[in-house]
């Protein structure tokens, strides 16, 4: 397995700061030296002084890169401490997984066997597949069969209770037929019956009018004689009159 403890890209840059950093702090003495070297060579004073403002800045300038430079290596160096703990994470997460997969490799006979315990398993559940498919479709149809039944049922509660309405509908509609036939036939023996009393008084009428006090009914001249057949029917009119009459005394 591959160390990994090798250099990482943050610390060799960190390694290229350093460097640069000692080559600009030599660039700066020698600067320095050279400057004074200058000053103690030129008489005027002017140019002394501009040179002196010229050094002033330089060394400002390098100062200001020598501490950017400072603060970039203290990053630089916070950076490989930071890629050193990871590394070192790293490293033993690895030892983790090497002890996990030792511990895998000795459970394998135990994972085998179950593996072969399940196998047996499957094989006796293919067997017996037939036998749970025909016992679950039969289960199913039962199934379907009592919800066909159900819905028979319900079918069936519906239509008698919307037959008994309809029949219930129809009784009252029929008794209610009845009552006005049987009114219409009321008012109907009623206007006969009229009929029949105010024949009986035209009959009893005629027959006052012909009958001496002593005798019996004739038919005088200014009498009209009625046919055979008329006499029949006044005759049955009346009896009819006197039943019609019995009938609505027992009402």
């Amino acid at each position: 397995m591959p160390s990994l403890a090798c250099p990482s890209p943050a610390y060799a840059g960190a390694k290229a700061k350093e460097k640069q950093l000692e080559s600009l702090q030599e660039e700066f003495r020698q600067y320095k030296i050279k400057a004074h070297t200058v000053l103690r060579q030129r008489p005027n004073a002017l140019r002394d002084e501009e040179e002196e403002k010229r050094r002033l800045t330089e060394e400002e300038r390098l100062r200001n890169e020598l501490e950017s430079l400072r603060k970039e290596k203290q990053t630089l160096s916070q950076q490989v401490k930071l890629g050193s703990e990871n590394s070192e994470r790293l490293e033993l997460a690895v030892k983790q997984l090497e002890r996990e997969l030792g511990e895998a490799k000795a459970n394998g006979s135990t994972l085998e066997s179950k593996m072969k315990e399940l196998e047996e398993e499957v094989e006796v559940w293919k067997r017996r597949l037939p036998v749970q498919e025909r016992k679950e479709a039969e289960a199913a149809e039962e199934e379907d069969l009592s919800e066909q039944l159900a819905r028979i049922q319900m079918d069936f509660k519906i239509e008698k209770s919307s037959l008994l309405k309809q029949a219930e509908e129809e009784k009252t509609q029929m008794q209610q037929e009845f009552e006005l036939h049987k009114q219409k036939a009321r008012e109907m023996l009623m206007e006969k019956d009229a009929m029949i009393s105010k024949l009986r008084g035209r009959l009893q009428g005629k027959g006052e009018q012909g009958l001496p006090d002593d005798a019996s009914p004739v038919r005088g001249p200014a009498q009209e004689e009625l046919p055979e057949g008329e006499e029949k029917t006044e005759r049955e009119e009346e009896a009819g009159g006197s039943g019609w009459d019995q009938e609505k005394e027992e009402e």
